[in-house]
């Protein structure tokens, strides 16, 4: 019985270390963004590409006052989409009038990431997604992505704004967990992430409940196998 209790004793801390482990992992912002406009960790880009990709970025800001940053991965690691951006959004400090669109090259996935504040509506962001961003990627055209990209926010922001010379800078605030996501072909990596921790947790469950019942049941049996004792009496 000892042993059991031990066992059942050794599977909850290990239920409950490897669920730290998970919340700790998905807690974690996947990345820091770099100086620039565009952050490359894929390295699908080349280098004229990404000058040319800073020089249409940057006249938007200067335009606009608007920052759009583009993030390329390999991967989004099993992480939502739209939380990946969200998250990374968040630990590089992006403000109110920042966008930052996040690409996963080999997960071909994509999502953008913007303040509550942000001044376009999903409305005009689906529209540049649908009619500049995803025609390029499908092709697997990178660089073409990220300039079709200030191209669209060019178009919709000339027909809402009257444009300014003053460039924006990095503002200080947080943004909320509030983005827009698109996927370019469907995936189910993201599902499979939330889904393996939930059925280890209830194999450890059933293993605790087999023994608990396993254990009760050898109790039950000794008990039954006790013979009564049988009194003396007194003549």
């Amino acid at each position: 019985m000892r042993k059991v209790k031990r066992l059942a004793a050794l599977i909850c801390t290990f239920a409950f270390i490897f669920s730290l482990f998970s919340i700790q992992a998905f807690a974690i912002p996947p990345v820091t963004l770099g100086s620039g406009y565009v952050t490359d960790q894929a390295g699908v880009l080349s280098s004229s590409d990404k000058s040319r990709a800073e020089s249409a970025l940057g006249d938007l800001n200067r335009e606009y006052k608007i920052q759009v940053f583009v993030a390329f991965v390999d991967s989004f690691d099993g992480v939502i989409s739209r939380d990946w951006a969200d998250r990374t959004a968040i630990n590089s400090g992006l403000g109110l009038n920042d966008l930052l669109l996040a690409v996963a090259v080999e997960d071909r996935q994509y999502a953008w990431s913007i303040d509550e504040d942000f001044p376009l509506t999903d409305t005009q962001l689906e529209r540049v997604a649908a009619d500049y961003i995803e025609p390029a990627l499908q092709e697997n055209d990178w660089a073409g992505a990220t300039l079709a990209a200030a191209e669209g926010f060019d178009a919709v922001l000339s027909t809402t704004s009257g444009g300014s010379s003053t460039p924006s800078t990095p503002s200080t605030s947080t943004p909320s967990a509030s983005s827009g996501s698109t996927t370019t072909t469907a995936s189910s990596g993201s599902s499979a992430s939330r889904i393996v921790p939930l059925i280890l947790l209830l194999i450890v469950v059933a293993v605790i409940v087999f023994f608990v019942i396993r254990s009760r049941k050898n109790k039950g049996v000794a008990q039954s196998t006790v013979q009564p004792e049988t009194l003396s009496t007194k003549d």
